[in-house]
């Protein structure tokens, strides 16, 4: 799923959540998508979202219901950039970084573009996020 802004919510980040457009001013749309894909049981949900000025690897959703919170384990998301845009401050010198838990398995404060590499066959894909030398970090 391509979204132009995170489905997750960065306010554990100190990246407000709230901006005009981003899913939280939607919560009723957020909690739907993310409900259907639990309650669906979809495998193997990727989401793609930028806009933010990093690059990041998130696994697992949590969002609140109107009874409980909702954890989905079975979905991702790849939060790219920010290729030839300036690094999010918020990010580069948040020390909330380390509070953000263990479903961020990847933060990169530094200019990256996103490689996917898909194999249909087995059906596993490799996200690599690439710097201006050519590395994967």
């Amino acid at each position: 799923i391509i979204s132009s802004t995170p489905i997750t919510d960065l306010s554990s980040l100190g990246i407000p959540f709230e901006r005009r457009g981003w899913w939280k001013t939607y919560p009723y749309q957020r909690l739907q998508i993310l409900e259907f894909i639990d309650i669906n049981t979809i495998q193997g949900v990727i989401w793609i979202s930028g806009g933010i000025g990093f690059s990041a690897l998130r696994t697992g959703h949590e969002t609140t219901s109107l009874n409980n919170t909702l954890t989905i384990p079975t979905q991702f998301e790849v939060i790219v950039g920010p290729s030839g845009s300036k690094v999010n401050p918020n990010v580069q010198l948040s020390s909330q970084i380390s509070l953000a838990g263990n479903r961020f398995k990847a933060i990169i404060d530094t200019w990256t573009y996103t490689l996917f590499d898909a194999d249909p066959v087995s059906g596993n894909i490799t996200i690599s996020f690439i710097d201006d030398f050519g590395s994967s970090v």
